[in-house]
């Protein structure tokens, strides 16, 4: 199974743990879900096939709808090893 945690951007001593999902889990909601570099997402880049200096941050984002008493939600950490946008040769 691959993670997506990354010891290259931000602070490397950090890594995830039991008692850190478990406080996740403690601290679930029904409000608002924030996204960036927070949970899974923290670390997360994009676009490092060109290089560190060229790379951006990706993180977690997250959407949900409600159709009467239907409810779908999708939460996604986003880290790409490809490029984002154009780049000229």
């Amino acid at each position: 199974m691959q993670q997506i945690f990354f010891v290259d951007n931000g602070d490397h001593r950090i890594r995830p743990d039991r008692e850190m999902g478990y406080r996740a889990c403690c601290n679930a909601t029904d409000t608002a879900c924030p996204g960036g570099s927070i949970g899974a997402g923290t670390g997360a880049t994009i676009g490092k096939i060109a290089g560190m200096q060229r790379a951006i941050k990706g993180g977690l984002g997250c959407y949900a709808v409600r159709k009467g008493e239907l409810r779908i939600g999708a939460l996604v950490a986003v880290k790409g090893h490809g490029t984002c946008g154009r780049f000229s040769r």
